[in-house]
């Protein structure tokens, strides 16, 4: 995820890639938001139920430009879920003094169970308390995703909530047992329609 212009001021503005089930009842994902205030980006782990419970982890000040690498991985035999990334600062962040960063959680599998399997992976621009899309675009590059099924419709149809105008280079998928995996280059949300 490339993260794009500030925000102009006036409500909240979150961009996120997650995973969550097919009840929408809890949410894993790494936010980029200006929540602490307007004029910055600030980047954090979360995990969210249904009940507005959540754990999140300590802000990571981040630049328009700075590229931040992200790797969502189940643990098959624990059921634990671990997110690890990585921040490459961009001119603005090297400008302002940001250092290379790197961090991982681990959403255990108690936590997890009640919600069922994460079977869905969003990319998502989320607006609160009147924001505006007025950030300019969002990239996400060098998406792969893999899951555990033979079946490969997910990745040549992903589905879009709301309108606005995206570029995204053909999805390919693969299958290797019972394994699907589906690697998309290049993701752009442009504007808003």
């Amino acid at each position: 995820m490339i993260i794009p212009q500030v925000p102009a001021a006036g409500g909240l503005h979150y961009i996120w890639p997650g995973l969550q089930p097919s009840s929408d009842n809890f949410v894993f994902q790494d936010v980029g938001g200006d929540a602490l205030g307007s004029g910055a980006w600030t980047f954090a782990e979360w995990t969210v139920d249904s009940q507005d419970n959540y754990n999140k982890t300590d802000d990571v000040a981040v630049y328009p430009g700075d590229s931040i690498d992200i790797l969502f991985s189940l643990d098959v035999n624990s059921g634990e879920w671990l997110d690890q990334w990585t921040t490459t600062p961009g001119s603005d962040g090297t400008a302002a003094g940001e250092q290379f960063t790197a961090a991982s959680f681990m959403a255990p599998e108690s936590q997890l169970a009640a919600f069922g399997p994460l079977t869905q992976a969003l990319f998502i621009i989320e607006l609160q308390e009147g924001a505006t899309w007025n950030f300019g675009p969002l990239t996400f590059s060098d998406i792969t995703i893999q899951a555990q099924t033979t079946g490969t419709d997910w990745c040549s149809s992903p589905t879009q909530e709301d309108q606005f105008t995206f570029s995204m280079l053909t999805p390919v998928s693969t299958v290797d047992g019972n394994t699907a995996t589906c690697t998309i280059s290049s993701l752009v949300f442009i504007a808003p329609s």
